[in-house]
Protein backbone atom coordinates (compact mmCIF):
# COMPACT_ATOMS: atom_id res chain seq x y z
CA UNK A 1 0.00 0.00 0.00
CA UNK A 2 1.06 3.56 -1.05
CA UNK A 3 0.35 6.83 0.85
CA UNK A 4 0.80 9.80 -1.96
CA UNK A 5 0.67 13.36 -0.10
CA UNK A 6 -0.77 15.97 -2.68
CA UNK A 7 0.76 19.81 -1.73
CA UNK A 8 0.06 22.82 -3.64
CA UNK A 9 2.56 24.85 -5.27
CA UNK A 10 3.05 28.58 -3.93
CA UNK A 11 3.55 31.64 -4.89
CA UNK A 12 4.17 34.61 -2.70
CA UNK A 13 2.32 37.45 -3.76
CA UNK A 14 2.45 40.29 -1.06
CA UNK A 15 4.73 40.31 1.62
CA UNK A 16 7.50 37.84 1.30
CA UNK A 17 10.30 39.71 3.13
CA UNK A 18 7.41 41.16 5.33
CA UNK A 19 6.52 37.36 6.72
CA UNK A 20 10.59 37.17 8.11
CA UNK A 21 9.80 40.11 10.23
CA UNK A 22 6.28 38.79 11.52
CA UNK A 23 4.18 40.98 9.36
CA UNK A 24 1.69 39.55 7.08
CA UNK A 25 1.97 37.90 3.60
CA UNK A 26 -0.44 36.84 0.79
CA UNK A 27 0.27 33.63 -0.73
CA UNK A 28 -1.22 31.85 -3.48
CA UNK A 29 -1.82 28.54 -3.93
CA UNK A 30 -1.48 26.69 -7.43
CA UNK A 31 -2.05 24.05 -9.24
CA UNK A 32 -0.31 21.51 -10.78
CA UNK A 33 0.32 20.06 -7.38
CA UNK A 34 3.03 18.33 -5.90
CA UNK A 35 3.07 14.83 -4.77
CA UNK A 36 4.83 12.27 -2.48
CA UNK A 37 4.67 9.12 -2.70
CA UNK A 38 5.39 6.38 0.07
CA UNK A 39 5.53 2.80 -0.45
CA UNK A 40 6.08 0.65 2.47
CA UNK A 41 9.54 -1.68 2.42
CA UNK A 42 11.29 -4.53 4.59
CA UNK A 43 13.83 -1.77 5.42
CA UNK A 44 15.74 -1.13 2.53
CA UNK A 45 13.85 2.03 1.25
CA UNK A 46 14.89 5.33 -0.95
CA UNK A 47 14.22 8.75 -1.10
CA UNK A 48 14.39 9.13 -4.64
CA UNK A 49 15.48 13.31 -5.37
CA UNK A 50 15.06 14.22 -1.84
CA UNK A 51 18.26 15.81 -1.40
CA UNK A 52 19.90 14.77 2.29
CA UNK A 53 20.81 18.49 2.70
CA UNK A 54 17.43 20.14 2.20
CA UNK A 55 15.03 20.09 4.57
CA UNK A 56 13.26 17.27 4.35
CA UNK A 57 16.28 15.47 3.77
CA UNK A 58 17.97 16.58 7.09
CA UNK A 59 14.38 15.77 8.65
CA UNK A 60 14.32 12.30 7.45
CA UNK A 61 18.12 11.52 7.91
CA UNK A 62 17.60 12.17 11.56
CA UNK A 63 14.38 10.27 11.99
CA UNK A 64 16.14 7.50 9.39
CA UNK A 65 15.26 4.53 10.93
CA UNK A 66 11.45 5.07 10.80
CA UNK A 67 12.16 6.77 6.47
CA UNK A 68 14.26 3.15 5.82
CA UNK A 69 10.89 1.56 5.98
CA UNK A 70 9.59 3.55 3.18
CA UNK A 71 10.60 4.46 -0.73
CA UNK A 72 9.68 7.59 -1.59
CA UNK A 73 9.34 9.07 -4.71
CA UNK A 74 8.95 13.45 -4.92
CA UNK A 75 6.97 14.69 -8.42
CA UNK A 76 7.86 17.94 -9.15
CA UNK A 77 5.35 19.23 -12.05
CA UNK A 78 7.51 22.48 -12.55
CA UNK A 79 10.80 20.33 -13.04
CA UNK A 80 12.88 21.78 -10.67
CA UNK A 81 12.50 25.68 -12.02
CA UNK A 82 12.16 26.83 -8.45
CA UNK A 83 10.20 29.68 -6.45
CA UNK A 84 7.08 26.96 -6.32
CA UNK A 85 7.26 25.61 -3.01
CA UNK A 86 9.18 22.55 -3.94
CA UNK A 87 11.48 22.31 -0.73
CA UNK A 88 8.38 22.85 1.78
CA UNK A 89 6.20 20.61 0.06
CA UNK A 90 8.35 17.86 0.39
CA UNK A 91 9.16 18.95 3.93
CA UNK A 92 5.43 18.57 4.38
CA UNK A 93 5.17 15.31 2.69
CA UNK A 94 8.14 13.83 5.43
CA UNK A 95 6.70 15.30 7.78
CA UNK A 96 3.34 14.19 7.55
CA UNK A 97 4.82 10.57 6.76
CA UNK A 98 6.61 10.92 10.09
CA UNK A 99 3.20 12.04 11.89
CA UNK A 100 1.08 8.79 9.99
CA UNK A 101 3.41 6.28 12.44
CA UNK A 102 1.14 8.05 15.14
CA UNK A 103 -2.33 8.09 13.41
CA UNK A 104 -4.93 5.60 14.32
CA UNK A 105 -7.63 6.74 11.60
CA UNK A 106 -7.89 8.67 8.11
CA UNK A 107 -8.62 12.26 10.01
CA UNK A 108 -4.46 13.43 10.16
CA UNK A 109 -5.77 17.30 10.71
CA UNK A 110 -5.99 17.26 14.34
CA UNK A 111 -2.46 15.58 14.94
CA UNK A 112 -0.76 18.68 13.35
CA UNK A 113 0.42 21.16 15.58
CA UNK A 114 1.27 24.32 13.58
CA UNK A 115 3.70 25.44 16.07
CA UNK A 116 5.76 22.05 16.63
CA UNK A 117 5.75 21.97 12.46
CA UNK A 118 7.25 25.71 12.53
CA UNK A 119 9.97 24.92 14.85
CA UNK A 120 10.87 21.50 13.42
CA UNK A 121 10.81 23.33 10.19
CA UNK A 122 12.72 26.22 11.39
CA UNK A 123 15.56 23.84 13.19
CA UNK A 124 16.42 21.82 9.54
CA UNK A 125 15.57 24.71 7.17
CA UNK A 126 17.99 27.30 9.00
CA UNK A 127 21.59 27.36 9.15
CA UNK A 128 21.42 30.29 12.03
CA UNK A 129 22.55 33.23 10.04
CA UNK A 130 20.27 35.66 8.24
CA UNK A 131 16.59 35.63 9.44
CA UNK A 132 14.84 32.16 10.33
CA UNK A 133 12.49 31.26 7.54
CA UNK A 134 8.98 32.51 8.11
CA UNK A 135 7.11 29.31 7.84
CA UNK A 136 4.23 31.34 5.40
CA UNK A 137 4.85 29.43 2.50
CA UNK A 138 4.76 25.98 4.95
CA UNK A 139 1.29 26.57 6.41
CA UNK A 140 0.07 28.27 3.27
CA UNK A 141 0.98 25.22 1.46
CA UNK A 142 -0.35 23.07 4.00
CA UNK A 143 -4.11 25.07 5.41
CA UNK A 144 -4.90 26.03 1.37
Amino acid sequence: MSLVFAIPGKTFLLGEYLALHGGPTLVALTQPMFEMTATKTAGDGGWGAIHPDSPAGKFMVAHEQYFSYFNIEFKDPYSGRGGFGASTAQFLGAYSLWLHKEAHQLDMQHLFDYKHLLTTYTEYAWNGRGPAPSGADLIGQLKG
